[in-house]
């Protein structure tokens, strides 16, 4: 017992005199300011700066930092590590004259007396991408499209007329994509004002963008949703069968949500995978939305991944060649998560529920009453299909 005593008493005179030797540990000040970067060079970009330097020999230094006057007129500052010769300014919104100064920082916050220069930034971002600007009209609304080259975070406010003829934000785009288009629909087919205007995470905001028309307005067109009750099956020669496992073929129209209320194919032929549809009315289509079978089967298993839609006016003939259809777009199921197959977020739900919506290319439409959907791939990687729902919508044309 005397011996385990003595072995406590040990540590405890350890580790007392470890922590005393810590806490009274002299501190290392280092109040001489460290050499200034070299060869600094920058170049002008769209709202900022790209800077490069050499950094100063030894290891004076902790970080560098770039000192500026922001949009708001408050000294603001970006900081690159002494691992890096290059940091970047990001923010202005205009192309006045900016002043900046360069300094080397070291490890007690001594900095150096700085490197500075003065120059002129590219025009902001939120005016670049307003000049790119298409705004058109499209079935239910407008279609706008743009170009973000610089592919920096950005809003799109979009206003159009409210009941009072006032112009207000009804839809906001948030993106950072290349190149996007985005239909604005729910819109009457009766001429009206629109405009928008970009934003940018620095509060920095474009002109106004208005339609490129006399009198800065536009006419959507009238979209009609289809009447499934006119709906028929065609069954061509190289059509699948689509109704395995209790399935029914007009399921695609009935309207029903159950997950398990779809059309089924077994998966015993080549790809694709064919159906045909009378729509019962002639009509040029802008749009469609195909419903994945839902429940735990959302993005997976034989819900369609890839496929091409056709149309014609009339049967070309019962052997059902795709060479005889007009090829109305290739269209491919988003995963919005872009998660692996088995695993959906929040967002994934949503979209199941929603169901996948395709566009057809309204600068070329083309009338038609017949439809195919020829399924390229499953979600899944089998040769099976199913869907639960297909709608259409379109401009009538008889």
């Amino acid at each position: 017992m005397k011996h385990i005593s003595k072995i406590l008493m040990f540590f405890s005179l350890v580790a007392f005199f470890s922590c005393d030797e810590i806490e009274h540990g002299p501190n290392v000040t280092n109040n001489t300011p460290p050499n200034d970067i070299t060869n600094l060079e920058f170049v002008p970009t769209n709202g900022g700066f790209d800077i490069s330097y050499d950094l100063p020999a030894g290891k004076n230094v902790l970080y560098v930092k770039a000192i500026y006057t922001n949009n708001k007129g408050v000294e603001s500052e970006v900081r690159a590590s002494a691992f890096n010769n290059s940091l970047k300014i990001l923010g202005y919104g205009d192309v006045n004259e900016k002043q900046v100064k360069v300094v080397t920082v070291n490890e007690s916050e001594i900095s150096s007396e700085g490197v500075s220069f003065s120059g002129i930034p590219l025009t902001p971002v939120v005016d670049v991408v307003a000049e790119s600007v298409e705004m058109r009209v499209a079935f239910g609304g407008i279609k706008i499209s743009w170009v973000n080259e610089t592919e920096v975070p950005i809003a799109i406010d979009i206003y159009a007329e409210n009941e009072f003829g006032e112009l207000e934000i009804v839809e906001t785009v948030y993106t950072e994509s290349l190149e996007e288009t985005y239909s604005l629909r729910g819109r009457d087919p009766v001429e009206q004002a629109f405009k928008l205007v970009i934003r940018d995470r620095y509060e920095n905001i474009s002109g106004t963008v208005y339609p490129d028309t006399p009198n800065q307005k536009l006419t959507p067109l009238l979209e009609t949703r289809l009447d499934k009750s006119l709906f028929q099956q065609v069954a061509l020669d190289n059509d699948d069968n689509w109704e395995n496992w209790g399935a029914v073929f007009e399921n695609l129209w009935d309207e029903n949500p159950s997950p398990e209320n779809w059309v089924h194919t077994q998966g015993d032929i080549p790809r694709p995978s064919i159906l045909t549809i009378d729509l019962g009315v002639n009509v040029k289509l802008s749009r469609f939305i195909m419903h994945q079978r839902g429940g735990t089967w959302g993005f997976r298993h034989a819900n369609p991944r890839t496929f091409t839609a056709y149309g014609s006016l009339t049967l070309p003939g019962q052997d059902g060649n795709l060479d005889d259809w007009i090829n109305l777009g290739d269209f491919e199921s988003i995963k919005p998560s872009g998660l692996p197959v088995g695993t959906l977020s929040n967002e994934d739900r949503q979209r199941v529920l929603d169901g996948d919506e395709h566009e057809f290319d309204d600068q070329n439409l083309v009338e038609i009453r017949y439809v195919r959907i020829a399924v390229h791939t499953a979600w899944g990687g089998n040769n099976a299909t199913h869907i639960r729902e297909l709608t259409f919508y379109g401009q009538l044309t008889n």
